[in-house]
């Protein structure tokens, strides 16, 4: 988190260092700036860094509260999504109380893959405290099972193992050729999630695991 914040953060000036020096600081900041939004990153959001919202019992959907950012990381990290206000997900009223029992119990989580928005972090650094924003590209809800519900990055309801559809912004398949959210996807990446850092980038390039950068 320090390092993605770091690499957001407006270039400082250096009055006592020589303006070549200066020049060399100032391109190495950017580099690194450029490198941080070129990649999309994947946030595991616990049971209590969110909250729904309202139900839409005639579409059968229920909304995210956006009136809150989503806290994860022990409450270390807020993130501001935009759009949070849009989503929605397919829902029973069964499976909605399904989800509120396993929220209660810890046992639920919301996956959200996002691009940062390239404003500097706010909070404090010193604290470890930081806020973030960020344009989202999917959102999902998981269980200790998988994902039980997702959404595309404008927030619209999708069929769990059907991918959101491909943008500029990232592609809906793996270089090993297996549809994103495809179960071999899923397994995956349940795989390798447990030594995946929570901010690791999701490039276009490599496995589940996205180990490969683009």
């Amino acid at each position: 988190m320090r390092e993605l914040c770091a690499a957001l953060r407006a270039p400082m000036g250096f009055s006592e260092l020589d303006p070549a020096e200066t020049a060399a600081r100032g391109h190495r900041a950017e580099r690194l700036r450029s490198e941080a939004l070129s990649h999309s990153y994947r946030l595991s959001v616990p049971a209590k860094g969110f909250t729904f919202g309202r139900y839409r019992s005639e579409q059968q959907e229920i909304e995210l509260d956006g009136n809150r950012p989503l806290r994860a990381l022990d409450g270390a990290l807020s993130l501001d999504l935009a759009g949070i206000d849009e989503v929605a997900f397919q829902a029973s009223p069964a499976q909605v109380r399904d989800w509120n029992a396993r929220k209660r119990a810890g046992e639920l989580s919301l996956v959200v893959q996002f691009r940062p928005s390239g404003e500097p972090c706010a909070g404090k650094a010193v604290a470890g405290i930081f806020r973030l924003s960020g344009e989202p590209l999917s959102w999902q809800i998981e269980t200790d099972t998988g994902p039980v519900a997702a959404a595309d990055e404008d927030g619209a309801p999708l069929e769990v193992g059907i991918a959101p559809r491909a943008t500029a912004h990232r592609s809906t398949t793996r270089a090993s050729g297996w549809p994103r959210h495809s179960r071999r996807w899923i397994a995956a990446r349940a795989e390798c999630g447990a030594r995946a850092p929570w901010w690791s980038p999701s490039p276009s390039r490599g496995g589940a695991c996205g180990t490969s950068r683009s």
